[in-house]
């Protein structure tokens, strides 16, 4: 994945075997986890089972069309109520607040440092002397850091 991605790649799909350890490493390095369940075939208990459910984003139930359609959609609620009836849907979700949240107060903070006056002056000197090699990462975060605390203490009063 790291391969494609580094080429140039922004949406890169993943396709496991099968149920087993491979999904949790691959849930964990992906946006999206899909699972593809197949009508019919006890794929849902299995995935029950194995505990893939709580790693989906999204779940599929594939084959639904023509005469698999009855089975498919039967498939698809027993699954979805599978999730509700675990809690493990409403746990995720609880989840993702929480880590939405978070997001959300880095992306203000960043959107403030970035716009800070001190920061803004700072930062292109910064960023020369780092590509030439004259500063390291942490001694240049630690600056900016620094100019945006001090421009936010001498605009509080402190």
């Amino acid at each position: 994945m790291t391969v494609v991605e580094a080429a140039g790649y922004d949406v890169i799909l993943v396709k496991t075997v099968g149920v087993g350890q491979s999904e949790t490493a691959v849930a964990d390095m992906t946006d999206t986890f899909l699972l593809l369940a197949l009508a019919r075939t006890g794929d849902q208990l299995q995935g029950i089972k194995k505990g893939v459910l709580e790693l989906a984003d999204v779940i599929a139930v594939s084959e639904a069309g023509g005469p698999h359609e009855r089975d498919a959609r039967t498939a698809a609620r027993e699954l979805r109520r599978t999730l509700q009836a675990t809690g493990r849907l409403t746990a995720r979700r609880n989840k993702q607040q929480v880590g939405w949240t978070w997001q959300m107060v880095r992306d203000e903070l960043i959107g403030r440092l970035r716009s800070d006056p001190a920061v803004r002056e700072l930062a292109p000197g910064l960023e020369h002397d780092l590509r030439e090699g004259k500063v390291t990462a942490t001694t240049a975060a630690q600056r900016l850091l620094d100019a945006f605390a001090d421009g936010t203490r001498n605009a509080s009063g402190i």
